[in-house]
């Protein structure tokens, strides 16, 4: 084969413009026929067919106020507005009045408003001469609200009111104080959250504790995540604006996934309008370091970047995925005459693989091994949504749409890198440099989702939804190091890295929620969600050379490198709640709640490394080294009886390869009480039985720890759990409570820390290893809060926690050389902290700053676990090792503040915000001091201001105050281990409602 007739690449191009245009035309259709009164003369149509075949007699309506006096539906409608728990999934819709007779409403219901007086003012349903959708009676929940115009479900006034009544210790971030800051994600919003901090703008660790103790939920069900090194899901992938709220819950409760230790993170995405709108974002943004910098380093990508999706050009053939896919070793007499006729074995070898290392190196194709300059244009980003809440033959449903996109590039040229290690005892340097490097790097980042609810309420008493989520994610990253590696003698080292991810999550989420009055107003609500997620690293190259040529010892990898790694991982999450309202002895009301939980995942994981040489040295432009006539042989001749290949570039052995398949049931039942003990004292307790099954199956080419290259080895981890939890909550006073909890959590190994394959970690220059017999961690957690509110959309909040770890899963280096990381249980682990949290208004001080408000939470947290015997074994200099280190990414100060002016009346909105959080430990090492990572204050000011009635015009700087990103050796900074800056970043954006 050619390699201008190579097999093209599965595109998906054609999938995703498919489905867009299917979405814009059966939409604009849709639009069109309500628009235009089509929709309207269509269903009147068939309701008069319906009506002429069925010949009844048309019945005198009867009164709907004695209708509604008979049956009042308890369950509250779905656009009532009613706030749902800490646990439950999409808020149900906020409706406007009833849709009037100017079609306002996307199922067009012509009825004319009035009052009646029982109705609370709420509008009453009368007959007028033009009716479209008609009931066989009017909808018997108009006169209990249907139709009322609720509260703002996410404002902080609410959130606050839905915090001092949650059995649980729950704090929220809602969709006003996100339309007042500059929040991009979740990520930044869960760092907002009081003793919460980001791991690299993704992970939470929330009171010290890492992603691993923190369950990560959308609307209620739990997340896979495509990193194959995390337990949860990415934060980043969730754009601010599909968000409703998030809530982070601190106390366990039965009901509850046993597996979260830190904090429970739901991220519940937007649902139902207040009233029928559709409204349209677009914003850009500049950084001072990026935007328009010729130096930006990027590469040369496929045709979809755009969409955050590999066109397939990047793709590896399937061939290579083949287990009995080898490349053989060349040799030199590959490049010699071979003769087509001899019956050596030795020339039939050689004739044999110089045509296979021929026929594969072109069948991996060519590939572009170093970044280029190019400036980038400005960040750009647009949100689309829709939402109605409307009849459809009678009968209320509601429906959201959003599409929100976005684009950004970083950028800095400013990094500087160092790897240290101890010098001997008594050397008056404690430390000494054994490379050090400066570093520029660019990034492109692509992010959009769409994201649509459904819900409808077919009786009263009987709730149905629907969410969707579709978010693609890419990262697109270019870096170059120059430096010097002293330790191997390398003195004009370069380090080129080209790496594209791509992540994406497809949910599909079914719901009900269902009020049975005779069984005595039990509840029964269900969630069913399936999930697919991956991750795609697709054709990431290494070029690594000292003076311009690679093949040198010391480099690692010594060869021109390019690696395909792949994760895909289905779940299926299944809920079944009950509720039973019951009165004590005293007459105090209390609930039974008891449930089931199903949760299976499957993950599949594969891996491929090809390597490339070139007969004698080559010193040239790493991008010309694999162009599409540098593949393989640049020529094959043959002349007589013999051929002859002119090698230009070849795959050298060993061509990797790695893969694990792993499945995680976890299943349980749980049983819970929450009732008054007394007038003023709650008390929630209960137990969840809760079994975990993980098997899992690998195989590797590669020399790892414990596993014999080539072989394929299974583990499983099975364990069942009794975890039980005792909760108070006593109203000291109307708007005061003090929460007491206690309760049992347990944390999982992931799928990677149990594979036995090695593979390489870029990010910290290090292999890494799964250990098949971890075990799971189990901790036992208490907790005490005291919580004021003083009036509506204020807070003071004083909290303590204590947490008692065993077997708490951390990394550990293999060696002494301190390269190869894997995971251990440790014995035993704590952490223990306080929080203090207020929000208060200025109106206190004087009416005229009644605009203001304060705002802030403070952390201050410890942890410890013993340093191992293996590691003072181990360590080059025992004698600086201390007898205890805390856990890994817990900051011993975590500070949020922010001051806000909300002018109403002019539709002004000011806010300021600033985060810090302390040294949290990074890496642990055994040649050299443990790395930091150092605080790095963040100072973002937004404005927002109203124009006219549907506009409204935000600008927004972030980073103002642009500190150096440290990592260090050491808490007391003895050495850089990397740093960079990022720049200040400026934006405005334009909303506007139709």
């Amino acid at each position: 084969m050619s390699r201008d007739q190579r097999k093209p690449k599965k595109d998906r191009t054609s999938l995703v413009i498919s489905a867009v245009l299917h979405v814009v035309v059966i939409g604009g259709v849709l639009i069109w026929a309500w628009k235009s009164g089509k929709l309207e003369e269509i269903t009147n149509r068939i309701l008069q067919v319906v009506t002429d075949d069925k010949k009844k007699p048309e019945k005198k309506p009867e009164p709907i106020q004695q209708k509604q006096q008979a049956q009042a539906p308890k369950l509250p409608p779905i656009n009532q507005g009613s706030q749902p728990s800490a646990s439950r999934g999409t808020r149900m819709a906020v409706a406007s009045d009833a849709p009037s007779s100017g079609g306002d409403s996307f199922f067009h219901d012509a009825r004319e408003q009035v009052n009646g007086p029982s109705s609370g003012g709420s509008g009453a349903v009368r007959q007028t001469n033009t009716l479209v959708l008609k009931p066989a009676s009017a909808p018997v929940a108009v006169a209990h609200g249907l139709f009322n115009r609720g509260a703002q479900s996410s404002s902080v006034k609410a959130l606050l009111q839905e915090r001092s009544k949650s059995a649980a210790s729950i704090e929220s971030f809602g969709s006003e104080q996100i339309s007042r800051s500059s929040v991009k994600d979740a990520g930044d919003i869960v760092s907002r959250v009081s003793g919460a901090t980001v791991v690299e703008g993704k992970y939470a660790v929330i009171r010290g504790l890492t992603d691993r103790y923190s369950a990560a939920t959308l609307n209620g069900a739990e997340l896979p995540s495509a990193d194959p090194y995390r337990r949860s899901a990415a934060l980043n992938m969730f754009p601010a604006k599909i968000i409703d709220r998030v809530t982070v819950t601190k106390t366990f409760t039965p009901d509850q996934p046993g597996s979260f230790t830190g904090g429970n993170i739901n991220i519940v995405t937007k649902s139902f309008p207040d009233k029928p709108f559709a409204a349209l974002e677009l914003g850009t943004s500049y950084n001072s370091q990026t935007t328009g910098n010729k130096n930006f380093l990027t590469s040369s990508g496929g045709k979809t970047d755009w969409l955050g999706m590999d066109d397939g050009s990047r793709k590896l053939s399937p061939e290579f995925w083949n287990s009995t896919t080898e490349v053989p070793q060349w040799r030199s007499q590959l490049g010699r005459p071979i003769s087509l006729t001899s019956t050596s074995p030795t020339v039939k070898k050689n004739l044999e693989d110089a045509a296979r290392i021929e026929r594969a190196t072109e069948l991996a194709g060519p590939a572009q091994f170093a970044p280029v300059k190019s400036a980038p244009p400005p960040a750009h980003n647009f949100v689309a949504s829709f939402g109605d809440t409307a009849y459809l033959l009678g009968k209320p449903v509601g429906i959201f749409l959003s599409l929100p996109y976005s684009r950004s590039c970083n950028f800095y040229d400013n990094g500087k890198i160092e790897r240290v290690t101890y010098n001997r005892p008594g050397d008056p340097d404690v430390v000494s440099p054994e490379k050090t490097f400066t570093e520029t790097r660019g990034v492109t980042e692509v992010n959009w989702a769409g994201t649509a609810s459904l819900a409808c309420q077919p009786f009263p008493d009987h709730q149905l939804g629907y969410n969707f989520i579709f978010n693609q994610f890419s990262e697109d990253s270019a870096r170059i190091r120059a430096g010097q590696d002293f330790d191997n003698s390398l003195l004009d080292l370069r380090v080129n890295r080209l790496i594209y991810v791509e992540r994406n999550l497809t949910s599909h989420q079914f719901r009900g929620e269902h009020l049975l009055p005779a069984l005595g107003d039990l509840k029964v609500n269900w969630l069913a969600t399936f999930s697919d997620t991956s991750q795609d690293q697709p054709d990431t190259r290494l070029y690594y050379v000292n003076n311009n040529q690679f093949n040198v010892n010391g480099l690692d990898p010594k060869f021109p490198s390019r690696y395909w790694q792949e994760l895909k991982e289905n779940s299926q999450n299944l809920k079944l709640d009950f509720s039973q309202p019951f009165r004590t002895w005293d007459a105090l009301t209390g609930e039974l709640k008891f449930g089931l939980f199903s949760n299976e995942a499957v993950r599949d994981y594969r891996e491929r490394v090809l390597h490339y040489n070139a007969p004698g040295i080559y010193a040239g432009d790493p991008n010309s080294f694999l162009t599409p006539d540098r593949l393989g042989a640049t020529s094959v001749t043959t002349n007589g009886n013999s051929v002859t290949y002119n090698w230009a570039t070849f795959l050298q052995p060993p061509s990797d390869r790695s893969f694990y398949t792993g499945e995680n049931n976890v299943r349980a039942a749980y049983a819970m009480t929450d009732f008054q003990l007394l007038e003023n004292v709650r008390l929630i307790g209960g137990a969840r039985l809760e079994s975990t099954e993980i098997n899992l199956t690998a195989f590797t080419t590669t020399i790892s720890e414990g596993v014999a290259p080539g072989t394929t080895n299974s583990s499983s981890l099975k364990q069942t759990d009794l975890l039980p939890a005792l909760g108070m909550v006593w109203n000291v006073a109307s708007n005061m409570n003090l929460r007491l909890n206690w309760g049992i959590t347990v944390a999982r190994p992931s799928f990677r820390e149990l594979a036995p394959v090695r593979t390489f970690d870029l990010e910290y220059d290090a292999y890494v290893v799964g250990n098949p017999n971890l075990t799971m961690s189990e901790i036992q957690n208490y907790d005490a809060r005291w919580e004021w509110f003083p009036r509506p959309g204020e807070i003071f909040s004083v909290g303590v926690f204590y947490k008692d770890m065993t077997g708490p899963i951390e990394k550990e280096f293999v060696s002494s050389s301190g390269d190869i990381i894997t995971f251990v249980n440790r014995p035993k682990g704590k952490v223990y902290g306080v929080e203090f949290e207020t929000r208060k208004s200025f109106d206190f001080v004087s009416q005229h700053l009644r605009d203001w408000n304060f705002g802030g939470n403070l952390s201050l947290i410890e942890s410890e676990q013993a340093v191992p015997a293996i590691d003072r074994q181990n360590h080059t200099r025992p004698d600086l090792l201390g007898s205890k280190r805390p856990l890994a990414d817990q900051s011993p100060y975590i500070i949020n503040l922010d001051l806000t002016y909300d002018n109403p009346r002019s539709g002004s909105t000011l806010s300021f915000n600033y985060n810090i959080f302390g040294p949290r430990l990074l890496i642990t090492s055994l040649t050299a001091p443990d790395v930091y990572e150092q605080p790095s204050a963040q100072f973002d000011v937004t404005f927002s201001q109203r124009i006219g009635r549907k506009l409204r015009l935000k600008l927004a700087a972030r980073n103002l105050l642009d500190p150096e990103i440290k990592r260090t050796y050491g808490k007391d900074e003895q050495a850089i281990y990397s740093s960079y800056t990022r720049g200040r970043t400026y934006s405005l954006s334009l909303n506007y409602d139709f």
